[in-house]
């Protein structure tokens, strides 16, 4: 018989496995404590939190006590119960948003037309959250720190200068790439003909149609992570530092439809031919994910209507819904925006300057 030396001192061979498990735990807590603490200082930085935000925190739908100046009126969100064994993919979910200008929460106040289009989702799609993203959340969204598009903090403040269009444009993306759901601008809603019953449970994407039957940019729906929003603020990155002038911008084209029809043709690499993007029906892209596009491009629109102005005026004028709707809330609608004072220069000449602390204009031709 052999006797092992380990065998006369069993003591001596618990220490050295005890150490050695001590070492194993330690490095993998260094890991996660260096780590952690890597995080930790990049959200310094950026002044975010790493983690996904609750939606209920995002819009900060605890606030229920807002004072409005007449005509307008509060808009709260409407978080609905979660169905029972829900296996749908898109979230039951819609993101509405308008940019006021300023963080207060009367950037929750808004006119009572505006009012047609919530109740509207309600109707349609009844088992549905609306939630409302005023400035604070739309803010709060785009200055997270984003793994995927580290480039994005810096694109924003170098070459998207041309009002609120552009940022909203990036946002409805960032808000679908994030959470999922549906988003739609906030004139338009499902008309009498599409309901949430259209939504299969297999839908990873859900669009109509607009009028040169592209992917509707007004009204879709993603679930998260979805690779057409990745793949269209990646073709939005491109065009940005492909542009001449950040004061002279094309935002069809830019960050508008031309570039989520490009997301979408990206995301159907191959796999249809890309004339088929521009069809109705249901498309198989990348990864086996199956989305749905309608062709319709009828929708609910409160913008055409003629109404009074003021609204309690013996002798109003009579103006389009739209209009009283800016001149309640005092905003202007983004190509009626004046083009003064937008610093001239490509998109990589500003980001250059940015990021060497450059402010003379006298390197840009």
């Amino acid at each position: 018989m052999i006797i092992h030396r380990s065998m006369l001192n069993p003591s001596r061979q618990w220490l050295k496995l005890s150490f050695l498990t001590f070492i194993i735990l330690f490095i993998i807590y260094k890991f996660s404590y260096d780590n952690k603490l890597l995080n930790e200082q990049r959200s310094i930085a950026t002044g975010t939190n790493l983690s996904t935000v609750p939606l209920s925190e995002l819009t900060r739908n605890y606030i229920d006590d807002v004072e409005c100046p007449e005509p307008l009126v509060p808009i709260y969100d409407r978080v609905v119960d979660p169905l029972d064994d829900d296996e749908q993919k898109i979230p039951r979910q819609i993101h509405l948003a308008w940019i006021r200008g300023f963080d207060s929460p009367q950037s929750r106040c808004i006119s009572r037309d505006m009012m047609k289009i919530p109740l509207q989702w309600m109707k349609q799609f009844p088992t549905y959250s609306i939630y409302f993203h005023d400035d604070h959340a739309v803010d709060t969204l785009l200055n997270q720190h984003w793994s995927e598009f580290p480039h994005l903090s810096k694109m924003m403040k170098a070459c998207v200068k041309f009002g609120s269009a552009m940022r909203i444009d990036i946002w409805r993306l960032l808000v679908l790439y994030k959470y999922g759901g549906f988003y739609s601008d906030f004139d338009v809603a499902p008309d009498e003909n599409v309901d949430e019953s259209l939504v299969e449970t297999s839908d990873t994407g859900f669009f109509l149609s607009d009028g040169w039957s592209r992917p509707s940019q007004w009204l879709y729906g993603l679930e998260p992570n979805h690779p057409i929003a990745y793949f269209t603020i990646l073709e939005i990155f491109k065009r940005l530092l492909a542009l001449s002038d950040v004061s002279t911008v094309k935002l069809v084209f830019l960050t508008g439809p031309e570039a989520l029809k490009r997301g979408y043709a990206e995301f159907m690499h191959g796999l249809e031919d890309y004339a088929t993007i521009f069809d109705g029906g249901t498309h198989t892209g990348m990864f086996g994910k199956v989305v749905r596009k309608l062709k319709t491009q009828k929708h609910f629109d409160i913008s055409t209507d003629i109404v009074p102005f003021p609204r309690n005026s013996t002798t109003p004028e009579q103006i389009h819904v739209k209009e009283r709707i800016e001149r309640e809330m005092n905003t202007v609608h983004w190509t009626k925006i004046p083009r003064i004072g937008i610093p001239k220069g490509r998109c990589i000449d500003h980001l250059y300057m940015n990021d060497n602390n450059l402010t003379v204009p006298s390197i840009i031709p």
